[in-house]
């Protein structure tokens, strides 16, 4: 018992020992620590500042190292773009160093918009469509050509101008920053859009594939790109995939550009801060009654009141499933002669273009009563898709794939269908081929095929023409697939066809029925009561409104969004009421032309008609009747001219221009006039001469003195002619 206690009186004694010398040992650590601290934090400030200076030194080097690799890049890219230009200065077809095996020899249809919102202008393109699409006879040998000095911007050409707007939107000053979609018909990218103090940059998240063609310095359209608020016109909300999302940009060059947004409100906001901004060429865009009122009066045609229908209703070049569309207008494609005044040449405007024939009106209504039963029934449980909405027609007269059949044989629309059609064309006897082929088939043919046209059908005979020989087959009948075959009374001339058919579109006839066709494409019978009465009801899908995001079944959600990108997308509705007709055609009086309109325009309108006469002179194109011929000297419609002024003024001219000033500039043969145009004067400024002749023979390589060519005089006169009216 002893033992024990002994042995319990030594443990508690060591313990209390070990616990008094651990507690001796920390408070001599803690006094140590103590006497240490101040020269700890000491050594840590040193070793601080140390870092500081070093980090600080570091990055004063690499920010002069970055500022000299951007700086050397600059010039890099600049010089890039000035060997881009000299390219193009002097390599073209009529300059001094013109190679034609190198010179580009396809063409493809350029995206600036001209007058009444008109794509006409073609510019030189390498063609990068493979031989195998190309007849035999017009193949290339399959070795891509390569553009003059392209050595020098070689891995450069198609970032160069991307990188210059991305460097360039580094220096400024950013104010809003959204992510975005860059709409174009070949392509949509992801970027940002980002607006400064003076303009505006579209910034892509990386490249993306392209379909278009290379155009002539060898470069393709830039990804990246930026514009002042100066060149801001007209800014537009649009749709985009059936959503209110989107906003359409249009700028002085003619220049547009559609970009989506994530929802409403963020595009609501952009749409705001750059109208917050000083805009001095946006234009006041009027309203619709304005509009409608021009165009009752004649001081608008009809191709022009279409055309400012479709831009309110939402339609762009850039989205081709919101491509404009056009009615079609002739159903005599077969006749040696035309006669405009004659209304059985002319579709029923009233009807939509899939029921021009009675038996095709039951077919479409049985289908609509057959769907609105199988509605009216509700879900099935064999059938993992909702109910559908009763509709005439699973197609829709305007969409991707409509505009592309249209404008397969202009590049760059080309390559979008071969992308469209999984890289080849389509069935020869499918493919456009036909004026009445198409008609036939649209109108009362077949069940699924209603389109309506496009306005390149009223100004572009290119469209009409393979000129580019592309393969397209032959059909079952043992035609080749080449040009599309053209009424006869267009005598396979497609410029004629497009001038006559332009005509057809101002006839008078068309002029006082076309309200009709407004109506079921922007007006009242687009949706409702009233468009299952005029049979003009389309597929759901194509109708604003279809919210794919409140679908919850992901199989459903991606056939909508599928249907949504491919079945068409009917147009803004514009009127809630019938549109009003227009009475026979007008023609303006002197006291109601423009103050703007040329010297020349102002002769031929000088004299007010009480009545016109017929005309006395033979026809140029006798198989057409009721053509208008209009107001100019020579025309057929009017008497032989008359000289009402006469001057001596040198050599003769190659031509003579008329300017909005009234005054009459002659020019030298191969000349052209060079002018500034002043928006606050509201009218045009010659440039000097001395100037006009080096930016002559810088454009045109031209070594003759413009300035000798506008004021040495010699022997010669000018005459104005004036048309007599009848």
């Amino acid at each position: 018992m002893c033992v024990f206690q002994e042995q319990k009186k030594y443990e508690n004694e060591e313990t209390a020992s070990k616990t008094a010398w651990k507690k001796t040992i920390l408070n001599n650590q803690h006094k140590l620590f103590q006497r240490l601290e101040p020269k700890l934090r000491d050594v840590s400030k040193i070793a601080g500042d140390i870092t500081q200076s070093v980090s600080l030194s570091q990055g004063m080097e690499r920010k002069k190292v970055i500022e000299q690799i951007r700086s050397m890049y600059k010039v890099d890219l600049s010089a890039s773009r000035h060997w881009q230009e000299l390219v193009q200065q002097l390599t073209h077809d009529r300059a001094v160093w013109h190679d034609p095996e190198l010179y580009p020899s396809s063409w493809q249809l350029d995206p600036t918009e001209g007058p009444n919102r008109e794509r006409r202008r073609l510019q030189r393109c390498y063609l990068t469509i493979p031989n195998k699409y190309i007849l035999r006879d017009r193949q290339k040998p399959q070795e891509t050509v390569i553009p003059p000095l392209s050595y020098l911007l070689e891995d450069r050409t198609h970032s160069s101008y991307s990188s210059t707007v991305k460097d360039k939107a580094a220096s400024e000053c950013i104010r809003v920053n959204r992510r975005c979609i860059n709409v174009a018909p070949a392509r949509e990218t992801v970027g940002e859009i980002l607006l400064g103090k003076t303009g505006m940059y579209f910034l892509e998240d990386k490249a993306a594939d392209t379909v278009e063609s290379i155009s002539l310095n060898g470069e393709t359209e830039a990804a990246s790109f930026s514009w002042t608020y100066e060149e801001i016109k007209e800014v537009h909300k649009r749709w985009w995939q059936l959503r209110d999302n989107a906003v359409e940009i249009f700028l002085t060059n003619g220049r547009t550009l559609l970009l989506a947004f994530d929802n409403t409100k963020v595009r609501d906001d952009v749409y705001h801060n750059i109208l917050a901004n000083n805009l001095p060429n946006l234009l006041e865009y009027g309203n619709i009654n304005a509009l409608t009122h021009l165009w009752c009066t004649g001081q608008i045609t009809n191709f022009e009141y279409l055309t400012h229908l479709n831009k309110h209703a939402g339609r762009s070049f850039n989205d081709l499933m919101q491509y404009p569309v056009f009615p079609f207008i002739l159903r005599d494609y077969t006749s040696e002669t035309l006669d405009l005044t004659e209304p059985t040449i002319y579709r029923t405007l009233s009807k939509p273009i899939a029921v021009q024939s009675k038996e095709k009106e039951d077919r479409y209504v049985n289908n609509y009563k057959y769907l609105e039963d199988e509605y009216c029934k509700g879900d099935r449980e064999d059938d993992p898709m909702p109910p559908v909405q009763p509709y005439h027609y699973g197609s829709h007269y305007s969409n991707s794939g409509t505009v592309l059949h249209f404008l397969v044989r202009m590049p760059p629309f080309t390559k979008m269908f071969l992308a469209y059609q999984d890289q080849s064309f389509d069935i020869p006897d499918r493919t456009f081929h036909s004026m009445n082929t198409t008609w036939r088939l649209s109108s009362y043919e077949s069940m699924t095929d209603v389109k309506e046209l496009i306005p390149e059908f009223f100004y572009l005979p290119e469209f009409l023409v393979n000129r580019e020989g592309f393969d397209f087959g032959v059909r079952q009948n043992g035609e080749r697939v080449n040009h599309v075959n053209l009424p006869p009374w267009a005598r396979n001339d497609s410029r004629l066809f497009i001038l006559i058919h332009r005509q057809a579109l101002e006839s008078d006839h068309v002029s006082q029925t076309i309200c009709h066709w407004i109506d079921l494409v922007f007006g009242y019978k687009q949706k409702g009561r009233a468009a299952v009465q005029a049979i003009n009801v389309f597929h759901p899908a194509t109708y604003f409104g279809m919210d794919v995001s409140a679908v919850e079944d992901p199989v459903q959600r991606r056939a909508l969004e599928t249907m949504i990108k491919t079945y068409g997308q009917t147009p803004r509705q514009l009127f809630q009421s019938a549109h009003v007709s227009r009475p026979g055609s007008r023609l303006l009086m002197e006291g109601e032309l423009p103050a703007a309109m040329g010297l020349l325009v102002q002769f031929a309108f000088r004299e007010t008609r009480e009545s016109q006469k017929e005309n006395a002179y033979p026809s140029p194109l006798p198989w057409i009747r009721g053509l208008k011929w209009g107001e100019y000297v020579g025309s057929p419609s009017a008497s032989d001219p008359s000289v009402c002024f006469s001057q001596p003024h040198g050599e003769r001219f190659g031509s003579l221009q008329a300017l909005p000033t009234r005054a009459i500039c002659g020019l030298s043969w191969k000349f052209c006039l060079m002018m500034i145009y002043s928006k606050e004067q509201g009218h045009k400024l010659c440039m000097g001469a001395r100037q006009l002749s080096a930016l002559y023979r810088k454009q045109m390589w031209c070594y003759h003195s413009l300035f000798h060519s506008f004021y040495k005089q010699h022997v010669g006169h000018i005459m104005v002619l004036q048309a007599k009216h009848n």
